[in-house]
C-alpha cells in the first residue's frame, strides 16, 4: 500500500445514528431457528489485512527500509503482530488535554440538558431497581435534574454510537497520531464504527470486540482504549491477553459470522460463547494496562481483554472513551437480519 503521512477522513461519514435495540422475547425461540436466519457469508481467507498474511514481518521491515514508517512504528506494529495489541503514548498530547476536558464536558452535559437530543439512547441505566435498556434521553430528562445527577454519579452507564453528538469526541476519534496508525494497520482511511462512552466503569468480562459487529471481511477492526484521565492498578484497567488474537478464532457456534455473532445470538449460544472465551484464555496470562492520560491502547478484533472492574469508586475511576474503526463498505449492519439483542 502506499502510505501517507497525514490519512484524510471524512468525519461526516462517521457521525451515521444507530438505534439500539430491545432485548427480544426469546421463548419459544430455539437456537437452531436462529441459525437459520439471514444469508450465508462467505469469509475469504485470502481477504484479510497485511498484518495477518505470512510475510507481515518482512513486509514492515521493507516499509521500514524504504523510510515510510519510522522504528518506532515498527516496534508498535511488531508488538500488534505478535501480540494483538500495544500502547501508544501521548496519543493525545498534553496540548490538546482541552479536547480530553470538552469532551468531558459533552458527556456530563447529557445529564443536565433542558432539550432532549433526537436518537441519543443510554444503556445500563436502572431506575427503581430496572434496567433501562436502551433509555431515550428525552426519558431520561423526564427525570427530575436530581434524580439523574445521582444516577449519573452512582452508576456505570454508557451510551454507544456517541459520535453525533460530540464535535469534541469526533475531533479526537480523528487525532493525527491515532489516524496514522490506524491507516497503517488497515491500509485505508479509517471508518469510526462506534464511539462508547462513560464516565466509570466496573468489571467487563473477557471477550472479543470484533463479535459485537458486522464486519466483513472480518478481520479489517482496530479498537483504541483512550484514557481521558490517569488510570491506576485500582481503577480497573483494561486486562489483555496477549497472542489470543491467533491462538483463540470465533467461536465456532457464529459459523455465519456477520449474521451470527453476539447481537443476534441465542442466549443459550451468548452463554456458550462465553464460556468458550473464558477456557481458551484459562490458562494465558494476562496483562494490566494502566496507562497516562492521552495515552491509547489499540487492540486486534479478536484480542481477549476485558477489565477486573474499579476497586473504589472515587474522583478517577477509569473514564475513558472507546474507539471501534473498519474499513469502508465493511460495515453490513444493515445487511443482516434480527432479531438483535441490542
Amino acid at each position: 500500500m502506499t502510505i501517507r503521512s497525514h490519512p484524510q477522513v471524512n468525519t461526516e461519514a462517521w457521525a451515521e445514528k444507530v438505534p439500539m435495540n430491545h432485548a427480544p422475547d426469546w421463548r419459544d425461540v430455539t437456537q437452531e431457528e436462529v441459525a437459520r436466519r439471514g444469508r450465508r457469508w462467505h469469509q475469504d481467507p485470502l481477504d484479510r489485512p497485511w498484518f495477518e498474511r505470512e510475510n507481515s514481518g518482512e513486509e514492515l521491515g521493507s516499509w521500514l527500509e524504504q523510510g515510510l514508517i519510522s522504528a518506532a512504528e515498527e516496534k508498535l506494529l511488531r508488538q500488534w503482530i505478535s501480540g494483538g495489541y500495544f500502547v501508544l503514548e501521548n496519543a493525545i498530547i498534553d496540548t490538546e488535554f482541552g479536547l480530553l476536558d470538552e469532551y468531558a464536558r459533552d458527556l456530563d452535559s447529557v445529564w443536565t440538558a433542558e432539550e432532549a437530543l433526537p436518537g441519543l439512547q443510554l444503556m445500563s441505566v436502572r431506575i427503581d431497581g430496572t434496567k433501562r435498556e436502551p433509555m431515550d434521553h428525552a426519558e431520561l430528562l423526564s427525570l427530575p435534574l436530581e434524580k439523574r445527577l445521582e444516577l449519573r454519579d452512582s452508576q456505570s452507564w454508557r451510551i454507544h454510537y456517541y459520535q453525533p453528538y460530540t464535535n469534541a469526541g469526533l475531533r479526537l476519534a480523528s487525532a493525527e497520531k491515532l489516524m496514522r496508525m490506524c491507516y497503517l494497520l488497515l491500509g485505508q482511511d479509517p471508518l469510526l464504527l462506534n464511539m462508547t462512552a462513560y464516565k466509570y466503569t466496573s468489571i467487563s468480562d473477557p471477550h472479543q470486540d470484533v463479535l459485537f459487529y458486522h464486519l466483513h471481511p472480518a478481520s479489517f477492526f482496530v479498537g483504541i482504549w483512550l484514557a481521558c484521565e490517569d488510570v491506576s492498578p485500582e481503577s480497573g484497567p483494561l486486562e489483555v491477553y496477549p497472542g489470543s488474537q491467533q491462538t483463540v478464532p470465533i467461536w465456532p457456534g457464529f459459523d455465519n459470522y456477520p449474521q451470527t455473532n453476539y447481537r443476534t445470538a441465542h442466549p443459550e449460544a451468548g452463554k456458550a460463547q462465553f464460556e468458550y472465551v473464558c477456557d481458551a484464555v484459562s490458562k494465558m496470562e494476562s496483562v494490566t494496562l494502566p496507562i497516562k492520560k492521552g495515552d491509547a491502547i489499540f487492540t486486534h478484533g479478536r484480542l481477549v481483554h476485558g477489565s477486573r472492574g474499579v476497586e473504589e469508586r472515587g474522583p478517577k475511576s477509569r473514564f475513558s472513551m472507546v474507539l471501534h474503526y473498519t474499513i469502508p463498505g465493511a460495515n453490513r449492519i444493515h445487511e443482516v437480519e434480527g432479531s438483535f439483542n441490542y
